[in-house]
């Protein structure tokens, strides 16, 4: 295949990028090195790369691609790296394995596009520009944000948005999981989140106030194993996911399930068709503390990242100040108001978290 252009469009672009003249050929003869803490580069490399050239980049220790980590190396951080290409080997290294990560995406992106294909027609030979480029992200959050919640995604949509993250070096996919009108985790203790709360009649078309209806039925919901699944396939690629469990306010799939969990225990709801701000939000009794822990206790099984996201906004105080319950709670906990409870509700679940 003819080499491509020299003025690559790299996305993001490089910190530093200088090319230089000549071409490096990757070809079935072609093999990579890579330590023990870069076998997981060189693992996504044969990923991104094998279906579409048909090269089986297979390892060898005195292979002509160079995969190194270096904890000495400085001023790279913990996703920088430093690419060289030459005529005759390609050597990339950075100070930890997620570094490697970022610098395999951009060896990606210097090949022809039809080397970002699932499945192309194949060529013998793949041809790499010669430069040298050096890459250190200017900002440690790099993300995108999927409400889930309003509009249900399949785990494999997810898993492709989450290699289209990875490919322009995004490193947080977040992930926006419950809401007024849908709940998408399974918690054991509580089925009915997913059996009741995943599902609404319909949904509202057009923006918050409008009085149409598109009279189509809207749901789905994950397994544990899809969203362990989806954990494993972004950190393969230097992804975290962030769930979002949102509370004390957006609540209402999750009512529409367990009704006592409100302030109206005795009144049924349905899981919200329409946009905007409900007014239910969660009781503050005990059995709702205890159902917050659980459904956290869960998030944080299946979801190792070091955040956790709990909405928190938009969360009218209506209910609560017109519940006999929640204005008795309020002032055993000294609080000067029922609206004060919004921060002390979520005070407790971010103690349980950290």
């Amino acid at each position: 295949m003819p080499s491509p252009r020299r003025e690559q469009t790299l996305l993001p672009r490089p910190t530093r990028f200088a090319p230089r003249s000549g071409h490096f050929t990757l070809d079935a003869a072609t093999t990579v090195r890579a330590g023990s803490d870069a076998q997981g580069a060189a693992d996504l490399l044969r990923t991104l790369l094998t279906p579409a050239t048909g090269l089986p980049l297979a390892p060898s220790p005195a292979g002509a691609v160079t995969l190194a980590v270096d904890r000495g190396l400085r001023g790279l951080g913990e996703e920088g790296y430093g690419l060289t290409v030459s005529p005759h080997s390609v050597l990339l290294r950075a100070a930890t394995p997620t570094g490697l990560l970022r610098g395999v995406q951009t060896l990606r992106q210097l090949l022809p596009p039809e080397a970002l294909a699932p499945a192309a027609p194949r060529a013998e030979r793949w041809d790499l520009p010669c430069t040298e480029i050096t890459d250190v992200p200017r900002h440690d959050w790099r993300g995108l944000m999927i409400d889930v919640a309003r509009h249900f995604h399949d785990a494999a949509t997810l898993r492709r948005q989450i290699d289209l993250l990875a490919l322009h070096k995004l490193n947080v996919l977040h992930l926006h999981l419950t809401d007024d009108q849908g709940w998408r985790m399974p918690v054991a203790a509580y089925p009915r989140l997913t059996t009741v709360g995943a599902r609404r009649a319909e949904s509202m078309r057009g923006p918050d106030g409008s009085t149409r209806f598109d009279g189509r039925p809207h749901g789905g919901a994950y397994t544990r194993a899809e969203l362990t699944g989806l954990v494993a396939h972004a950190a393969r690629r230097g992804v975290s996911v962030v769930p979002e469990i949102g509370m004390p306010g957006h609540v209402r799939a999750a009512l529409a399930a367990y009704p006592h969990l409100g302030n109206r225990p005795d009144r049924a709801l349905d899981v919200w068709t329409r946009w905007g701000v409900c007014d239910t939000v969660l009781g503050v009794h005990d059995e709702v503390l205890d159902f917050c822990r659980a459904v956290l206790a869960e998030v944080m099984e299946v979801f190792p990242a070091p955040y956790v996201h709990l909405g928190g906004d938009e969360c009218p105080t209506t209910e609560w100040e017109h519940s006999p319950a929640a204005r008795a709670r309020a002032a055993a906990e000294g609080l000067p108001a029922p609206a004060a409870l919004h921060g002390w509700l979520l005070g407790r679940a971010g103690a349980y978290v950290r």
